[in-house]
């Protein structure tokens, strides 16, 4: 007589006689949720990185915009002045206005297939102003005050700038900042 298999109790069978595999406890069937969320913010955001850091910039550039020039955002715009002038110095009026450039830039896809050289020219240039800033209107060191780095061209231009005065004299230092400005 020929005896039939034995089945266990715990194993499962479908009409196939394949097994009926339940998703892990605690994760969708898909994944986990964190997994899910992930994928559909990638979704939500494509290939549109640029325009979300574009538009921070803009909103950043109008915030110092109006705690620099119209004293209009509370404490956090003097501590914002404040710190900006430190670096920039009196180029701290042109900070607001290339934020909001450099955002329109970066929102308006396809204006520019070389941002990497786009952004390295403008940083050359910014440098090149501030350090002309410092060595027209800076100190004669490197670690004068805040107030008189802030009155020149910052903490960025006394890097720049002071270097080259003390080694090229002031004329070789506006000489070759500006060519840097090109």
């Amino acid at each position: 007589m020929a005896t039939q298999p034995q089945r266990s109790s715990r194993s499962s069978s479908t009409a196939s006689g394949k097994r009926a595999t339940a998703p892990a406890k605690g994760s969708p069937a898909g994944g986990t949720k964190r997994d899910q969320a992930r994928t559909g913010l990638k979704d939500a955001v494509g290939d549109r990185e640029d325009e979300f850091v574009g538009l921070a910039l803009i909103a950043l550039g109008v915030l110092l915009g109006l705690a620099i020039y119209l004293a209009l955002a509370g404490p956090f715009g003097r501590g914002a002045n404040t710190v900006v002038g430190w670096f920039a110095g009196v180029g701290r009026y042109l900070v607001p206005v290339i934020l909001v450039g450099v955002g329109v830039a970066l929102v308006r896809k396809g204006r520019s297939e070389h941002r990497l050289r786009l952004t390295l020219g403008w940083a050359l240039t910014g440098l090149s102003v501030l350090g002309v800033l410092h060595v027209v209107r800076g100190p004669e060191e490197i670690w004068g005050g805040f107030d008189t780095l802030g009155r020149a061209g910052g903490w960025l231009g006394a890097l720049i700038g002071e270097p080259l005065r003390g080694l090229l004299a002031s004329a070789g230092a506006i000489v070759v900042l500006g060519l840097m400005f090109l």
